[in-house]
């Protein structure tokens, strides 16, 4: 059975399209701890890749979100609700 904890950190030093919460936090200028509330929270859209205990981002989504901002989720609103 393969080791996925040990293969996470070979898989994003071999990808240049994923990055780390501390390159995504210095990019976006917010706290690490601020993407951990957003990934819990899932305030934003903001999409993340987990391999086992290690979080990453790719590398184009962050751009989009530097070009045109975080978007927030919204409430989803049911049809026919008053």
């Amino acid at each position: 059975m393969p080791q996925v904890h040990a293969d996470a950190a070979l898989v994003a030093a071999d990808n240049h399209d994923l990055l780390t919460p501390p390159e995504v936090a210095k990019a976006l200028r917010v706290n690490v701890a601020t993407l951990r509330i957003w990934r819990s929270t899932g305030r934003y859209c903001l999409p993340y890749i987990k391999i086992g205990h290690h979080v990453f981002y790719r590398r184009e989504v962050i751009e989009q979100v530097k070009l045109h901002g975080l978007k927030k989720r919204g409430k989803v609103r049911m049809e026919g609700a008053v």
